[in-house]
């Protein structure tokens, strides 16, 4: 198992503190065009995934910079999300743009966790972590490095 101060290095070996782009243009991936349509709408989209849920202040701040963004270069974003929805993924387990293709592996998922839930029931804990810097996720979204 990795120490704190290994975990730290292998974080900062593949986060960068810049966009570092090296293209004069952003150009998003196409894959995105699976989750927004042309009209910059979110498309359906399916799956499960684990997250940690943020505090009210953490959720109002981080807001904040979306409408700074938003204010200022509009046509870079897809609609906006609403501000209780703001989270941090720890996993993403299972998604597609065809509910039917993951319906049976999220029902599976959910089985798991509710038993292991029941064994190993969640205990109220806070985690405090500090902003480091927004990067560039895969040229489809922006992402706020904790």
């Amino acid at each position: 198992m990795e120490n704190y101060k290994e975990f730290l290095n292998r974080i900062n070996n593949f986060e960068k503190l810049d966009f570092s782009l090296d293209e004069k243009y952003f150009t998003p991936d196409p894959s995105i065009h699976s989750k927004v349509d042309e009209n910059n709408e979110f498309r359906e989209f399916y799956g499960d995934t684990t997250v940690f849920d943020l505090d009210e202040d953490c959720k109002n701040k981080i807001s904040q910079i979306i409408d700074m963004l938003y204010l200022n270069v509009p046509e870079c974003f897809c609609e906006k999300r609403v501000t209780d929805t703001l989270h941090m993924t720890m996993h993403d387990l299972s998604n597609s743009i065809n509910k039917e293709d993951v319906e049976t592996e999220i029902e599976n998922n959910y089985m798991k966790l509710k038993n292991i839930l029941k064994e190993n029931p969640i205990v109220d804990k806070k985690i405090k972590m500090k902003t480091n810097f927004i990067r560039d996720f895969g040229h489809v979204s922006l992402v706020l490095a904790l």
